[in-house]
């Protein structure tokens, strides 16, 4: 069947495209708002955490907390901006797995922070265990991808793009 002089294969290429070029637009913007807050504010981080970790020579687990939980999305928003650079398909898929990896690690702070922030309101270690493993299933249920087939193409458009 026919519609507007295209056939339904070719029909169905225009939505993809389309959401490639949301996804697209998506990336590069959460990219330069990342960056603008972080030029913003890294002199009071500097200010509030480094200094402190320097002149008491001592890591704190909050201070790692902070410290993990900001510097791991820096890296996959720069890890999802690597796909627009030309690259092989073996190297794409390769990119695809190291952003998922970036991706699937922010969790872990985020559910040690829950857990944390459990056991200093109840002092229940039961309990801040039980939110920390709740916490954590996203982050297993999501691993589930790896070994099946998820992957990366170069689209001659959009750069290494995610086949799942």
């Amino acid at each position: 069947m026919e519609s507007y002089g295209l056939s339904m294969a070719a029909a169905g290429i225009v939505p993809t495209y389309d959401s490639l070029a949301i996804n697209s637009y998506g990336r590069v913007a959460s990219a330069a708002f990342i960056v603008y807050d972080y030029s913003i504010t890294f002199d009071k981080e500097v200010e509030m955490f480094w200094q402190d970790m320097y002149s008491k020579k001592k890591l704190t687990g909050a201070t790692a907390l902070f410290l993990v939980n900001r510097y791991l999305v820096l890296i996959l928003r720069i890890a999802n901006l690597v796909g627009f650079v030309p690259m092989t398909d073996q190297k794409c898929a390769l990119a695809t797995r190291v952003a998922l990896a970036f991706t699937l690690l922010q969790y872990i702070p985020w559910a040690a922070f829950a857990a944390m922030r459990a056991y200093a309101l109840s002092r229940n270690k039961p309990l801040s265990a039980l939110i920390l493993v709740l916490s954590m299933t996203t982050t297993g249920i999501n691993m589930s991808l790896f070994p099946f087939g998820f992957t990366g193409y170069v689209d001659p458009i959009f750069g290494c793009t995610v086949i799942d």
